[in-house]
């Protein structure tokens, strides 16, 4: 689960460092309040359903470990690492898509290991409870309330993306490939991808105030 959120932020790392930007402050647009309309949905991945409650998870990491770079970035200001902009792309923008991407990819891999019946293991399981101790140990009160869902919503997203995980790892020695060749922008998964459907409902995802959700700039 880690590593995924990492290698994305690795990715927008080399991003940031390697070309020529510009600070874009972006046009406002009629947002939602999230907390209070968790239960539209965002995504269909094949016909299964995705509302805001199963990307509070993917929101709340990213937007927390983003805004830490953004911290080094920039202490006193962290809104401004947030509107950095290259080739017209600007970071909070392509930050938004990797959550939609992560939710696609990890629903499409969690179907696939439930329909093969795979489990996790006892030293998977102790792996998972320890990520979700930390998770809410880190977790307040009022940043759960921003967010709008309970805490059986959030653990189930760690249940499902811990399951996904180890199909991803499955099917990376099944095929001979890397465990990132199945990542969410791995070349295998892409192909993989093209197997599958999925439509976001852009009336609902284009008014979600990602970077503002569970961070103040």
């Amino acid at each position: 689960m880690k590593q995924k959120i990492r290698f994305i932020l690795i990715l927008f790392v080399i991003v940031f460092v390697s070309g020529r930007y510009a600070i874009s402050s972006g046009q406002k647009r009629n947002y939602v309040d999230f907390p209070k309309v968790t239960e539209l949905v965002t995504v269909t991945v094949n016909q299964h359903q995705l509302s805001l409650k199963e990307l509070a998870f993917y929101i709340y990491q990213m937007e927390q470990k983003l805004e830490r770079e953004a911290f080094l970035y920039n202490p006193k200001n962290t809104g401004q690492f947030w509107r950095i902009q290259r080739d017209g792309r600007i970071l909070r923008v392509e930050a938004k898509e990797a959550v939609l991407e992560l939710a696609i990819h990890d629903e499409i891999f969690y179907r696939r290991a439930l329909e093969e019946g795979l489990e996790l293991g006892e030293e998977e399981r102790q792996y998972l409870e320890n990520t979700r101790r930390d998770f809410w140990s880190d977790l307040s009160k009022e940043t759960q309330e921003r967010l709008g869902v309970s805490e059986e919503v959030l653990d189930a997203s760690m249940d499902k993306i811990a399951l996904a995980e180890k199909y991803q790892s499955l099917l990376a020695k099944r095929t001979g490939k890397e465990f990132a060749d199945y990542s969410v922008w791995g070349i295998e998964y892409q192909k993989l991808k093209e197997q599958h459907s999925y439509q976001v409902a852009n009336e609902v995802w284009d008014r979600v105030d990602f970077g503002s959700i569970t961070v103040d700039h």
